[in-house]
């Protein structure tokens, strides 16, 4: 149950420092990198406990598992919003 918390927890807080970021880029703010970097951890975190929550599941097989794992890792924060709105029901 941690582990699904934590996900959730760093997808949103992927999505929030990427609006910020973006946010800041456009209305020319001098620092608009420290929310990207804090992004780009974000979406670190999220990747290693999304591919933890895929690799440790139960309910999906091996190759769905693979397909998973190769769309977070190929397709970055893309493939993180597809995980996180479909493939998770699965998962748990």
């Amino acid at each position: 149950m941690l582990i699904k918390k934590r996900v959730v927890a760093s997808f949103i807080s992927y999505i929030m420092f990427t609006i910020l970021a973006v946010y800041n880029k456009i209305i020319n703010d001098s620092h608009p990198q420290n929310f990207l970097l804090m992004a780009i951890v974000s979406w670190l975190v999220f990747t290693v406990f999304a591919l933890w929550e895929i690799n440790t599941s139960k309910r999906i097989y091996r190759t769905e598992k693979r397909r998973w794992t190769f769309r977070l890792i190929f397709f970055g924060g893309f493939g993180g919003i597809l995980y996180f709105f479909f493939g998770r029901k699965r998962m748990a």
